[in-house]
């Protein structure tokens, strides 16, 4: 029987509503933002054929969480609406041309940042708070992580009475790989991308652990501003910013035109492989305050900017086989080994499939031809399988039967999609022990990988903590241990 146009609406919007809480509340989206945006048009569009059908306005989201206090937005904080190709760019220039009168347009054109978007508020020139976009008009007060990263000036001189300056907190790739690379030596599944890591430790309640991951903000819209007069254009405004401090991208000047600033978002899909953060779309803006106001904007979106999104680098390679990650906690990541594949510049062997659920509902299975992408993803990850060049052969896969043939006693770990190991594997105890002496926890000198793997095997460590236990006479037992060794 076909859906009615009635089930068809509540079934999108239920999507979306799911996806949306996917990637502003728990930073774990499941679908690209092409995707999400096809589904926003399709309830669209069949809103529009069936109005007698059409629910409430969605809005834009909303990423406020549990145990933060929540702030009100002097001026509200809009969304941005996606293009994807020149042709919608273009039809974006023609309606702001009618809608100004065929006045000559300038724009900025900047890096659309794969970031979470913030407002810091100034008053009397002193940093008071710094707030998430929340559902535009009101979000969470995360202030005191966001008061961690070192670019952000705290006093303003010469600074209007009010001032609410927009910006995107990131994390640099490179800082991204460190804490990866930790992870990795440690046994534990890697983070899927920069962006949902920067969105989980803006939200951090540990204030100790958001200390250990460093985030960087670049600085390039205005909100409230009193007096209202002070800014003629964004040009003034960033020139401003950067005077005062803040971090801004500068990478190209103003554009005169349509033509002109479609030639500017291909240059910056050149620049952006050199960028030290992760970008997906260049952001293009009215450059005069008063064209934006003339403008105007929607419930979502401000008629005056848009972001041109660059198609992600994908690539097709066979998945060989899928392979099994213990972490130090017990968790298990299967990974995909795939045949090597160029793909933005590297070779890309492996790839990351989350979990068991994730290679279901993928259906993702040993020997099929998979689409792998980065797309302001460092650790690459398998978009689906190309089902007409899948093997006869090929057989759904079975998680719990990989375990068992594994010997990996695992269940999953209460309502969370994740595997973990019921009781500690030999490897789990050196890793937890290697762990334990680094020089994040106790900084035990000389214990590393080696003599870990002969504590746990000779059955003197368990838990980490029996290392302080351990006797003199214990220690003469290792290996390559003399007096001199237990001595210090």
């Amino acid at each position: 029987m076909s859906e009615s146009p009635r089930d068809q609406i509540l079934r999108l919007r239920a999507a979306i509503q799911r996806h949306e809480e996917l990637y502003r509340k728990k930073h774990a989206p499941e679908i690209s933002d092409f995707e999400f945006d096809k589904l926003v048009d399709a309830l669209a569009d069949l809103e529009r054929e069936f109005p007698m059908f059409a629910g409430p306005d969605l809005g834009i989201g909303d990423d406020k969480s549990e145990g933060f206090q929540q702030a009100d937005h002097k001026a509200p904080m809009l969304s941005l609406d996606n293009t994807y190709d020149e042709a919608d760019f273009r039809a974006f220039g023609d309606r702001l041309y009618k809608a100004l009168g065929g006045t000559g347009l300038e724009f900025i054109v900047e890096p659309k940042v794969d970031g979470v978007a913030v407002s810091l508020t100034f008053e009397k020139g002193q940093f008071v708070r710094a707030v998430t976009r929340g559902n535009g008009a009101r979000g969470d007060d995360v202030t005191a992580n966001v008061s961690l990263i070192r670019e952000i000036p705290r006093s303003l001189k010469g600074a209007p009475d009010l001032l609410e300056v927009r910006g995107e907190i990131y994390m640099e790739l490179a800082e991204f790989q460190r804490l990866n690379t930790e992870r990795e030596a440690e046994g534990e599944p890697l983070y899927a991308n920069p962006r949902n890591l920067a969105a989980g430790t803006v939200k951090l309640l540990d204030g100790e652990e958001a200390r250990k991951r460093r985030l960087s903000i670049v600085c390039y819209g205005l909100g409230a501003c009193e007096p209202a007069t002070a800014f003629a254009s964004l040009k003034e405004f960033k020139t401003k910013l950067k005077a005062w401090g803040f971090p801004i991208r500068d990478d190209i000047d103003v554009q005169q035109g349509v033509d002109a600033a479609w030639k500017a978002i291909q240059q910056l899909d050149v620049l952006r492989r050199d960028l030290p953060f992760p970008t997906d779309g260049a952001v293009v803006k009215v450059n005069r305050l008063e064209d934006q106001r003339r403008a105007g904007t929607t419930s979502k979106f401000p008629h005056w900017a848009v972001a041109f999104k660059f198609p992600p680098d994908q690539a097709e390679t066979i998945l060989r086989k899928i392979s099994m990650q213990v972490g130090r906690t017990g968790a298990i990541t299967p990974v995909a080994e795939l045949d090597p594949v160029l793909l933005a510049g590297s070779t890309v062997a492996r790839a990351t499939l989350h979990n068991a659920d994730e290679i279901a509902r993928k259906d993702i299975r040993e020997g099929d031809t998979v689409r792998i992408q980065k797309a302001g993803e460092i650790i690459p990850q398998v978009l689906g399988v190309v089902l007409e060049k899948r093997p006869a052969e090929a057989r759904p896969f079975d998680f719990e039967a990989r375990l068992k043939e594994l010997g990996l006693d695992a269940a999953r770990d209460g309502e969370e999609a994740a595997y973990k190991l019921r009781a500690p594997s030999r490897e789990m105890k050196i890793r937890r022990l290697v762990h334990f002496a680094s020089k994040q926890c106790l900084d035990i000198d000389g214990l590393g990988d080696a003599v870990a793997e002969q504590l746990v095997d000779l059955a003197l460590v368990d838990v980490p903590v029996d290392a302080l236990g351990i006797t003199p006479a214990q220690w003469r037992m290792l290996e390559g241990f003399k007096d001199k060794s237990v001595d210090t």
